[in-house]
């Protein structure tokens, strides 16, 4: 594994408007699903990989469901999305001035910020 400052957030530069969305809970895949693709490049930020859906997770704990039933990678539910880039990492901070995120890794730029 690569030290830390080896890493990078390895973001095309955009030829649209950026979108950063910050978070992968409801809010952000119902957003991320209704941006037109033709329109924005977007950029999901999540310390998480997966999507879950947490208010059926008392019947995977009473086995009523499998795990795999609420829960879906994010990367898959936008396969067919080649717009929306995910990077499975942690938000350390804003400069609205600058109009950046940052993160351990690096900052990116955005057009528009979405915390969900």
């Amino acid at each position: 594994m690569l030290p830390l400052n080896q890493l990078a957030l390895n973001i095309p530069a955009a030829t649209k408007p950026r979108v950063v969305v910050v978070g992968g809970g409801f809010g952000a895949i119902n957003l991320l699903k209704s941006l037109p693709a033709d329109q924005f490049q977007v950029v999901l930020l999540s310390k998480l990989n997966y999507y879950g859906f947490w208010p059926l997770l008392y019947q995977v704990a009473t086995a009523g469901l499998e795990p795999e039933s609420i829960g879906e990678p994010i990367r898959q539910l936008f396969d067919e999305r080649p717009d929306v880039l995910f990077r499975g990492v942690c938000v350390t901070g804003f400069d609205p001035a600058a109009k950046t995120v940052q993160t351990p890794i690096g900052s990116l730029p955005y057009d528009y910020l979405v915390l969900a």
